[in-house]
């Protein structure tokens, strides 16, 4: 309803018989409407529907639809996200979303049907929200039920939720696009109601202020210094881990936060505390800390851009004395094994229940052949016919530039440490003029050291186990897209037997979320996937698709890639399909 512009008129203040109204529309007492400004403004969406919209402070709030039979006062993102238990609550997985903020309606296959067996009462066009699985998701969209619920729950296709309004559409927009705090939720629970919600903003002093309002229920949250030590130790505990995470930097700070700092919190934290609950405040003033202290480096590409992650110290001091210790991420895993819930879901077939093996692709360089490389390698503690990770070239090279620079002697200036100026001995391991002249930052020199004086190699372990170790780069899954006739275009996907999806489950799959047509046939010899074309051959492909459900691979030679054929240009939704739902690391999908 709001994919589109939609124009509004000037707003003007709610009159008094308005607000009587709107009071008994909401089963409001009349004090609770007594001092909120509500102001009202007529609308019309690009389908031409007549609307109205109530605005509590520039932020909507409700809004109606002229054409509605019984006039029903609709609430916002705005409100649903202050009071998520206002309307029954619809879940899907994260992919649908994105879709559903993109304007599309909610179909039956993006259904999570084990929840909603927990609603059977629901008829046709009842007004729902939608959000993620997980309780504490915040709302993404308001709509309509295209069916009654015991219908939903039995078909296979069609709609469930007709989508009138999400987050980032333009109504959202229209508001101080702000996930606004959400209210307290009080200590007896009783059945959400639409008509229970007050227009106004619950303060501290006006509940105190009126006895008639439950009580709420306190949280306590730990001090700032112990939810810095939290912290402290989800990063010690990130960068413990953090071979397997190099491969994925760059990253932006918020992903980094989310999907890495977040989960490694130890399991006596608090899950509602985050760093807004620490001395730092907010996540920018926490990476600038971090970044400070020698835990990673950061850098913001320009101004005002998102602060990206660039490198992490896994030689960082306080990792020395670090002990591992159990984690939110653990603990939640061995809570879902205990969860009747989860064990039920599981135990129910689903075309989307994958199982795929724990696949490792490790980036590793060996020393050059060449006489000046192998005469400085001498003089390092790496071994010449070694294969070694990037961190380790990287440790071995700044401990020889320590052990070149002279410490400053008495009364002298400190030497700066972050520029340095090659030794003859470095210097006849690269080739000439790949040295800048003049000093040169060790990150620079440590880039140019790797990509002169090594060659590239990669180790590929599949369930702890070793498959192959070869030269040159770097497999991974290759997204592009093909022109057809026309205006038609397709997507191609390959490579994705690297990480253990099967392409033709992959197939079916797409063809259900994509809502188009899919196939598959052999990856031709001259794809750019040329890293993963090296995997193609009858002694190792069978390794990567042993455990496929059909044993079956459909490729026209017996070691050949399968590639996926999926209708409409779908690059975006299918890396990020991959990228969070199958757990393919980002920075192994390329996307053309």
């Amino acid at each position: 309803m709001f994919k589109k512009a939609h124009t509004t008129k000037p707003a003007y203040p709610i009159s008094g018989s308005a607000k009587k109204k709107l009071t008994s529309q909401l089963n409001l007492a009349p004090h609770e409407l007594s001092n909120a400004t509500i102001t009202i403004a007529k609308a019309y969406n690009h389908l031409h529907q007549a609307l109205t919209i109530y605005y509590h402070a520039k932020e909507p709030i409700y809004f109606q639809i002229s054409k509605n039979d019984n006039n029903q006062l609709i609430p916002t993102i705005y409100t649903l996200l202050r009071n998520p238990e206002l309307l029954p609550r619809i879940t899907t997985n994260q992919l649908v979303l994105d879709k559903l903020a993109q304007g599309a309606d909610l179909m039956i296959p993006g259904l999570l049907k084990t929840q909603l067996e927990q609603l059977p009462d629901l008829k046709k066009n009842q007004l729902v929200s939608v959000s993620g699985p997980n309780p504490h998701d915040p709302i993404w969209a308001v709509g309509f039920l295209a069916d009654d619920i015991a219908n939903l729950i039995s078909a296979d296709t069609g709609k469930a939720v007709i989508t009138i309004h999400t987050q980032n559409d333009y109504l959202w927009n229209s508001g101080p696009r702000r996930i606004p705090e959400r209210l307290a939720e009080p200590a007896v629970a009783e059945e959400p109601q639409l008509e229970k919600l007050s227009l106004e903003d619950e303060s501290p002093t006006s509940q105190s202020a009126s006895p008639s309002q439950p009580a709420v229920k306190a949280v306590t949250k730990p001090p700032a210094q112990d939810v810095d030590r939290f912290l402290q130790s989800a990063l010690l505990m990130t960068l413990w881990k953090g071979d397997r995470l190099e491969a994925e930097l760059p990253m932006p700070a918020s992903l980094f936060y989310s999907d890495h700092i977040l989960p490694n919190r130890p399991c006596e934290c608090p899950k509602a505390v985050a760093v807004k609950d620490s001395s730092a405040k907010n996540l920018a003033k926490w990476i600038k800390l971090a970044h400070k202290s020698g835990f990673i480096k950061a850098k913001e590409e320009r101004k005002g851009a998102e602060t990206m992650v660039v490198a992490l110290n896994l030689e960082h001091p306080e990792l020395a004395t670090f002990s591992k210790f159990r984690t939110i991420a653990d603990q939640e895993k061995e809570d879902s094994k205990h969860d009747p819930g989860t064990q039920e879901a599981e135990a129910k077939p689903s075309s989307s229940a994958w199982t795929l093996p724990k696949t490792e692709i490790v980036e590793l360089f060996r020393a050059k052949k060449e006489a000046g490389v192998l005469c400085w390698i001498w003089q390092t503690e790496l071994d010449q016919e070694g294969l070694h990770p990037r961190h380790a070239v990287k440790r071995a090279l700044a401990a020889y530039l320590n052990a070149q620079v002279a410490p400053p002697t008495g009364g002298s200036k400190p030497v700066d440490r972050s520029l340095v100026r090659p030794d003859p001995v470095l210097i006849q391991a690269l080739p000439p003029d790949t040295l800048p002249d003049g000093p040169v930052s060790r990150n620079k020199l440590a880039e140019i050291v790797l990509e002169q004086a090594f060659e590239p190699w990669w180790r590929l372990v599949r369930d702890n186990v070793l498959v192959v170790e070869r030269k040159g780069q770097m497999p991974g899954i290759v997204i592009k897209m093909k022109k057809k006739a026309g205006p038609k275009q397709a997507t191609l996907v390959a490579g994705v037997e690297v990480f253990g999806i099967e392409p033709i489950r992959l197939a079916k799959e797409l063809k259900v979320l994509c809502a188009g047509s899919t196939t598959t046939h052999p990856v031709p010899s001259n794809h750019p996937s040329t890293a993963a074309l090296s995997l193609a051959t009858k002694h190792i492909l069978p390794q990567l698709t042993a455990h496929f459900l059909d044993n079956l691979h459909y490729a026209s030679e017996p070691g050949g890639l399968v590639e996926v054929e999926c209708q409409g240009d779908r690059r975006t939704f299918i890396q990020t399909l991959l990228v969070e739902k199958f757990g393919v690391p980002k920075a192994f999908v390329t996307v053309l």
